[in-house]
């Protein structure tokens, strides 16, 4: 609702058995607003900069055993969920006005947010997992950013102007044990062994989501015998979304009990 405060419904999910999970929602609003006038120049410079760096994280660490030893005295629901989230809503506001008689008016304003947000979930090579139903694997992240700058100027000599700039960087990881080489580096010390072990009676799942919704408003405008107005936009994303198994993992789903509905194909 771009009248008024975003509503978001997190998704739940019932678990009987085991749930390791780990959210983040934040919301942050930045609103800088300049103005001013005078007989002969006026200068008016606003900037509103959002700078964010969050890392959300769920797993399984390596040598934790889950139920290691399965009997008929465990629920045949039993599940393990490891599942992180993350939400991120950016509003940013530059305005400036600017109004002189004869002489020079400049009103530059300027919108930035800069983003780096991370969400893993994952279970850990040299990890025993083991469940009757299900075992689910799950790292889901949005963004939402609105950013709106203005310049107003208005004098003999009126100059207005504004930028508007947004970079995100996203990754978004789901990971039943790591590939042989992370980042290019070779990882050590794990081999078909010492992988990640998981079995469900039922099914397994590993899903990443990663969903971005960008709006930019910039304007200028420049009034007088001489009127000058520019505006820019620039946007750059760049997203890294992965769901796999690992080089070295070793992973059972027997398929028992209901299907898993609403999976991305």
């Amino acid at each position: 609702d771009r009248t008024g405060n975003r509503i978001l419904t997190p998704t739940t999910e019932t678990i009987q058995g085991l749930a390791v999970t780990a959210t983040s929602r934040d919301k942050v609003g930045v609103v800088a607003v300049s103005a001013g006038g005078s007989a002969n120049a006026t200068v008016k410079v606003s900037g509103a900069v959002n700078v964010a760096d969050t890392d959300t994280r769920a797993w399984i660490a390596s040598g934790a055993k889950i139920n290691e030893n399965i009997d008929g005295t465990h629920s045949d629901q039993q599940s393990v969920l490891v599942s992180a989230g993350s939400d991120y809503q950016a509003l940013g506001v530059a305005a400036g006005l600017a109004i002189a008689g004869p002489g020079a008016a400049v009103s530059p304003s300027v919108g930035v947010a800069v983003l780096n947000l991370d969400t893993e979930a994952y279970i850990d090579d040299g990890a025993v997992v083991n469940a009757r139903k299900d075992v689910l694997v799950t790292a889901h992240a949005t963004q939402n950013v609105l950013e709106i700058t203005a310049g107003i100027a208005g004098a003999f000599v009126g100059i207005g102007g504004s930028a508007a700039v947004i970079v995100i960087d996203s990754a978004t990881h789901a990971h039943i044990g790591t590939d042989r080489t992370t980042g290019g580096t070779l990882v050590a010390n794990v081999d078909d062994s010492t992988g990640a072990r998981v079995a469900a009676g039922g099914n397994v799942l590993v899903s990443a989501t990663d969903e971005t919704d960008i709006d930019v408003v910039a304007g200028g405008v420049g009034a007088g015998a001489v009127g000058i107005g520019a505006a820019a936009a620039v946007t750059t994303v760049s997203k890294d979304t992965r769901a796999y198994i690992g080089d070295h993992a070793a992973v059972d789903a027997l398929g028992n009990g209901s299907s898993l509905a609403g999976i991305y194909s």
